[in-house]
């Protein structure tokens, strides 16, 4: 991850040298932008395998609450 952060700082600095109107507060603006979106998308894909036993689990819990005592 620390090799992902120095390449992708790396790579403003590289911009922003190859164009001066661009400023550095706009790149790492974006650049952070598409790191954490990035980030949401590969956790949002760790999880999505469970989300099917989680429902079945649900639906057990409320049967045995709707069971009566």
């Amino acid at each position: 991850m620390n090799f992902y952060f120095a390449a992708v700082f790396y790579a403003g600095s590289l911009i922003m040298k190859w164009d001066d109107t661009i400023q550095g507060q706009n790149v790492f603006l974006a650049l952070f932008s598409i790191m954490f979106g990035a980030f949401s998308v590969g956790q949002a894909s760790q999880f999505g395998p469970d989300v099917p036993k989680a429902k079945k689990s649900g639906a057990k819990i409320f049967e045995i609450i709707k069971e009566p005592s």
